[in-house]
């Protein structure tokens, strides 16, 4: 019940940002499931989300499904944890109330907690039934389809059961065939996600292989593991993580499967693209489901006489820790959410409902601002990097990398010209003289001291939201004097 009032809290007030409803745009405007792949190319994310969202909003027609789907899955994983497995209270307990269950995948709406609900599904179902093969690798496929981290941890842990079944089963009716779905799940995440040369997201000077001999420091893969009040190095961050995988001595295969399965989190951040917090769970959980799994022979081993007891110990301990440092981050994150806006979305999306009327036209620079307001106001604005109306931008070279005060005002003209009521929203202060302003993704926004003055000669500002330290959705709105 705790754990449920300080979901419910954090989401009523938690302001939407643009990397969550980016996602439910994408699912609205998507004519039909069938179209959704498409929609999704240069996205980097698998469809189950999406259409998770799609057919809630085709059932309910209202944009509070995000935080509602986020929420249910993370309480999922509550009861999961509390309910369905042989874990401790002292070690459910940080796992309930760390950053990633209560924040990451609770209170912000995202992708990732589906994943690891579906691994401890699949922990479960094993731990239960080890011969129940397809429902093993259903349960995988699904996670397998939240994300590309749950991908290639949803991979590690088909690799454990394929090495894990006995000769005969592993060639079994069900096992081949639960394998096969799996194989099709994860070609359909590398169709949807492969990126194709048009794409801006990932980050061109990461992708370098000069670091790829640093990747076995696995520490580099998760450089936000750890909150706390002292500086520690990479090698502090590896040091933990090796001490926490010594709880799986008595099974050494999985050992190595999650300790190669952090080294693959190394080369993504130091070679592809850096590893976020949200990102370091899904090997966090993927950890967790084989704690699951094989908690009972631990503690079996605990019991013994063997000297090995003693690292698997330490093991435990190393994971309370990093569970534990989790307490502190999800403090740290839950009390900022609440008391400093994350977006001034909110308060934008309750000005447009006040005075934006169907038919009228809103014109972002940046574009991509726009995007979180749509979850209080959803109406389509107008790109003017794209030349387009839409409810969300493209990040790939559709988006124009350059763009000039002067043009945006000649936009906004033509269409207060042909009769229509047009808003020009600016996230920037704009003060007098020449200025570029350089956004994401490589975007400019050039500022000219004519254009300038006519902007403020002919336009007023409206209303301003900037009260947000956390992200740039900061909005100056000017109308027509």
């Amino acid at each position: 019940m705790v754990w449920l009032a300080m979901a419910v809290n954090g989401m009523l007030n938690h302001e939407i940002w643009r990397d969550e409803m980016r996602a439910l745009s994408i699912a609205i405007e998507a004519e039909g499931y069938s179209d959704l792949p498409s929609a999704l190319k240069n996205e980097g994310h698998p469809l189950l989300w999406y259409v998770l969202l799609k057919c809630a909003y085709d059932l309910f027609h209202t944009t509070a499904v995000l935080p509602v789907l986020s929420f249910l899955f993370a309480a999922g994983i509550v009861f999961m944890l509390l309910f369905r497995t042989n874990l401790p209270f002292v070690i459910c307990i940080p796992i309930i109330f760390g950053s990633w269950c209560l924040y990451e995948y609770g209170i912000n709406c995202r992708n990732y907690g589906i994943a690891a609900f579906f691994f401890l599904l699949f922990a479960d179902s094993y731990a239960r039934r080890p011969s129940a093969y397809l429902r093993h690798f259903i349960f995988l496929a699904l996670a397998a389809q939240a994300n590309v981290y749950a991908t290639i941890m949803s991979m590690f842990a088909c690799a454990w059961i394929m090495i894990n079944a006995p000769g005969k089963e592993r060639i079994s009716r069900k096992a081949v065939s639960g394998f096969l779905l799996f194989a099709l799940s994860c070609l359909a995440v590398a169709y949807v996600t492969y990126p194709d040369n048009d794409s801006l997201v990932l980050d061109k000077q990461l992708q370098r292989m000069e670091n790829i001999g640093e990747i076995w420091n696995v520490g580099y893969g998760f450089g936000d593991l750890f909150y706390t009040w002292f500086d520690y190095s990479y090698g502090f961050i590896t040091a933990m993580i090796i001490l926490s995988l010594m709880v799986f001595i008595p099974r050494p295969v999985t050992l190595i499967l999650v300790y190669m399965a952090a080294v693959v989190m190394a080369f993504f951040s130091l070679c592809l693209r850096f590893n976020y917090i949200q990102h370091q769970g899904m090997w966090i959980y993927f950890y967790i489901a084989m704690l699951c799994i094989h908690y009972k022979d631990i503690l079996a081993y605990t019991r013994s006489r063997r000297l090995g007891r003693y690292p698997v110990y330490i093991g435990l301990a190393a994971f309370v820790c990093i569970m534990g440092s989790g307490l502190f981050r999800a403090r740290q994150s839950y009390g900022f959410d609440l008391l400093n806006p994350l977006s001034d979305s909110k308060g934008a999306g309750a000005w447009f409902n006040k005075h934006a009327k169907t038919g009228d036209v809103i014109i972002s620079e940046p574009d991509y601002i726009m995007e979180p307001v749509m979850y209080y106001r959803y109406m389509k604005f107008y790109l003017p990097r794209e030349n387009r109306f839409n409810s969300y931008v493209h990040f790939t070279k559709a988006n124009d990398s350059f763009l000039s005060l002067k043009k945006l005002v000649h936009i906004t003209d033509s269409f207060l010209n042909s009769g229509r009521q047009t808003f020009l929203v600016i996230k920037e202060q704009l003060d007098p003289g020449d200025s570029v302003f350089r956004y994401t993704y490589g975007k400019e926004f050039r500022i000219d001291s004519a254009a300038l003055t006519d902007l403020n000669k002919r336009y007023l500002i409206a209303d301003s939201f900037r009260t947000s330290s956390f992200t740039d959705e900061q909005y100056y709105i000017y109308r027509r004097k």
